[in-house]
């Protein structure tokens, strides 16, 4: 693009040529001096005509590539649901939110058992009582069996009623030994079960993907029913970005460029079409576009993208503004600047973007095209 001033002297010339003919033809008559100083002075002013300064363009094929925008939302292919436990609990932390990009076995949600501390420290009193009871008692039974053992038998007949006396005291302390450790053991299993209660639960990310959903309205603290569905991971590796509506310009296979993210945390990311109205039989309605994008772009999650594409509308055009397009009923036409000459051209336009035309029929290479003008002082 260029500025190209040309000048009228060839105007100005003639044009001082013709008024000292008029001048001469005026001074046969009835005019005075004063009257052709006059004229000469108007000459001088016509002399000192104004240039025009033109904006001009010559004109070269090159391409016209028009980009197209549009707005999607992920459409997730696979996905797998997390939930609690089959006990209720409590939430002590949900680690994971909406969008977040997880690996598989990261942890999601921290729960806890709905059980007392006073319980279980209750109940471990009881044990550890328990326990000295029965030590205690054990040994005053294991005396009971050493005391009839040690008693003196002065005829077979009371050695006889001794040994009687000694299983029985023995039978007495070992079906207390059975008892106190099946009571023991019942209490224990109540211990852990109390202490379960309030164990610490951790509900890990089954795959690799991406946080789709969280159950709403749940915080730290809250009590949560068993078998509740707390976590929806969508697998990332098949995210695709639905579009419902693309005018035709996101064509199958086509790469496009996505923003992904909100706010300040934003990537720009290439993308595929992967699935179009175009490429579908008849009979089977898809209603959009999918955009396939890859995985490992999407670090801040896969909420929503805006897209846009670029592509070729035709090669070795030849491309005008538009601005410098004029009609005139109906016949379009622009301006070329032929050395110090001005011409209009009729032209018949292609395909053209926002800002501008294609021209099929009445240009050619080399042609300087005029895209605007302006007078010096």
């Amino acid at each position: 693009m260029s500025a190209i001033k040309v000048t009228r002297a060839a105007k100005a010339a003639a044009l001082a040529l013709a008024i000292s003919l008029l001048t001469a033809q005026a001074g046969c008559g009835s005019a005075s001096s004063g009257d052709r100083a006059e004229a000469g002075v108007f000459s001088a002013e016509l002399l000192d005509a104004k240039e025009t300064v033109y904006k001009t363009e010559t004109l070269t094929p090159r391409e016209l590539v028009r980009t197209a925008e549009l707005e999607a939302d992920p459409s997730f292919v696979f996905s797998k649901t997390v939930s609690t436990g089959s006990e209720d609990c409590v939430i002590s932390e949900l680690r994971a939110s909406r969008n977040q990009h997880v690996r598989k076995g990261d942890v999601l949600a921290v729960l806890r058992g709905t059980g007392s501390e006073s319980d279980v420290k209750e109940l471990r009193l009881q044990i550890e009582y328990y326990k000295a009871s029965c030590d205690e008692t054990e040994e005053k039974m294991a005396a009971l069996v050493e005391a009839a053992a040690s008693e003196s038998a002065e005829n077979s007949f009371d050695e006889e009623i001794t040994q009687l006396k000694v299983k029985k005291a023995q039978a007495a302390y070992d079906a207390y030994v059975l008892k106190a450790e099946y009571e023991l053991k019942n209490m224990t299993a109540q211990l852990e079960e109390k202490e379960a209660e309030l164990k610490d639960t951790y509900l890990y990310s089954p795959i690799d993907g991406v946080v789709k959903s969280v159950a709403s309205g749940y915080k730290a603290g809250d009590l949560i029913k068993a078998n509740t569905p707390l976590y929806v991971i969508s697998y990332d590796g098949a995210v695709l970005y639905y579009a419902a509506s693309t005018g035709g310009t996101f064509a199958y296979n086509r790469e496009v460029t996505m923003k992904v993210g909100r706010g300040e945390k934003q990537l720009t990311v290439k993308g595929r079409v992967v699935s179009s109205p175009e490429v579908m039989p008849d009979g089977v309605y898809l209603g959009g576009v999918y955009v396939e994008a890859n995985p490992e772009d999407l670090k801040y999650g896969a909420d929503h993208a805006s897209m846009s594409v670029e592509y070729t509308m035709m090669k070795d055009a030849l491309i005008v503004d538009k601005s410098a397009v004029e009609t005139e009923e109906g016949v379009a036409y622009v301006l070329l600047l032929d050395g110090s000459k001005v011409k209009k051209r009729r032209i018949i336009r292609g395909p053209g973007t926002g800002v501008e035309v294609s021209v099929v029929q009445g240009l050619s290479e080399g042609d300087v095209l005029i895209l605007g003008s302006y007078n010096t002082k």
